[in-house]
């Protein structure tokens, strides 16, 4: 089995875009204020640690970018539109699963689901097409 090529800017630009989509989607601008308020997160506690929370958020990105990268190319995806089905595939039997999962365990609200599982359709989908718009579909 040939190993997908190491596409370094396409795997920096991917976890990058899936920081900044963060930053957006948890901001006073997006959902901040509901978020907070049905996860229980004052700003106070959102600011302690936050050098900590981002070297791990940056890590769990490159991972992540890392690990779509294989599935979009061992699929085969050469286009953003088949890419963006192998994200929404891998997100839907991985991620959303999860989530379901957690917040049906600890007794949350849906409305967690929604942020966090919505988070992570809309980053993999922009990881997703810049993986392949960097590099894939020229190998």
């Amino acid at each position: 089995m040939t190993p997908p090529p190491m596409i370094l800017f396409g795997l920096l630009g991917a976890a990058v875009a899936r920081i900044v989509i963060s930053m957006l989607w948890y901001s006073p601008m997006l959902f901040w204020s509901t978020w907070s308020r049905h996860a229980g997160v004052s700003k106070a506690a959102m600011r302690q640690g936050m050098g900590k929370g981002f070297a791990i958020h940056a890590l769990g990105s490159l991972l992540m970018a890392f690990v779509l990268l294989h599935a979009i190319f061992y699929a085969g995806a050469r286009t953003v539109p088949l890419a963006l089905a192998v994200s929404f595939a891998n997100w839907l039997g991985f991620v959303a699963v999860v989530h379901l999962q957690v917040v049906s365990d600890e007794k949350k609200s849906f409305h967690l689901f929604s942020f966090y599982a919505g988070y992570q359709l809309v980053s993999m989908l922009a990881m997703g097409a810049i993986l392949t718009v960097w590099g894939i579909r020229w190998t």
